[in-house]
């Protein structure tokens, strides 16, 4: 499976954590934000390629990392992800996924808010729709009782009408006039 494919499960399946693993002047340059990360955890923690011993029970602890959670690890290229992720995974966490560099980090959280808001206005659309026939349904029923009660009225008064005349002449275009209405 490609890698992006991994992160962008990860993203929408749970409330995974946000581990950058940079040193701080990087983290300085450029971050994931608040507004990124959408809710999700971010936690800090400097890596390097030689020494992953920020990685300890004490780090999960502190950080509110369970051991079956989701962790997305990132830096600048993926490499001291790498090294944070098997140092995590030799601590027992079973959903460590290497998140690679944090622009393709940013880029699947980018790509993954809208894929939330477009499902959302799918949603309001269909929601939107599903008034709208049921609208159309209500509207037909009035429409169709409307033509009864006009019909009904029609008829009443052809039937008057009959009743009130006298000639054979009057039946004739009376009736004539009453199949004229028929199509309305």
């Amino acid at each position: 499976m490609p890698h992006g494919y991994h992160i962008s499960i990860l993203l929408g399946t749970s409330k995974v954590v946000l581990l950058d693993v940079r040193q701080p002047h990087e983290v300085a340059e450029a971050s994931v934000s608040e507004a990124e990360a959408d809710g999700r955890p971010l936690v800090y923690v400097p890596v390097t390629l030689d020494d992953s011993s920020a990685m300890s029970e004490s780090f999960l602890a502190e950080n509110a990392i369970a051991k079956d959670q989701a962790v997305l690890v990132y830096c600048r290229s993926g490499r001291r992800a790498g090294v944070a992720k098997v140092a995590l995974e030799g601590l027992g966490c079973s959903q460590v996924i290497n998140g690679g560099a944090v622009e393709d980090v940013k880029a699947a959280l980018a790509a993954h808010a809208k894929e939330k808001a477009l499902k959302g206005m799918v949603a309001l659309l269909n929601g939107t729709m599903s008034h709208f026939w049921n609208d159309l349904k209500i509207f037909k029923e009035h429409l169709i009782l409307s033509k009864v009660l006009i019909a009904t009225s029609i008829i009443c008064a052809f039937i008057s009408s009959l009743l009130s005349t006298k000639s054979s002449k009057d039946h004739a275009s009376r009736i004539s006039y009453f199949h004229s209405l028929r199509h309305f």
